[in-house]
């Protein structure tokens, strides 16, 4: 049986993360105010499964911006990142 992430592994994976995307590095801002409605989707924090077919657990789990979790859908990083490139370089 697979472990429910909790709290405190979040906490585990954002401080992993210096509070950054995965993907593209930027600083995430967490929802901690009404305020947080306002701010551009390129800096929200959003809760990615890393493999879309496997389940939230502590090893499967990452923060990214939600534009980039809204683009990586049920892409895996790997396809991101090349579609990244290609964006890069038109």
């Amino acid at each position: 049986m697979l472990k429910e992430l909790n709290i405190n592994d979040l906490l585990k994976i954002w401080k992993k993360q210096n509070g950054k995307c995965a993907i593209t590095n930027v600083d995430l801002i967490l929802p901690n105010d009404t305020k947080y409605k306002t701010i551009n989707n390129n800096y929200k924090a959003s809760i990615d499964r890393i493999d879309s077919s496997k389940s939230y657990t502590i090893d499967n789990v990452q923060f990214l911006s939600a534009t980039m979790n809204y683009l990586k859908a049920d892409m895996d990083d790997i396809d991101v990142n090349e579609f990244i490139k290609i964006v890069k370089n038109t």
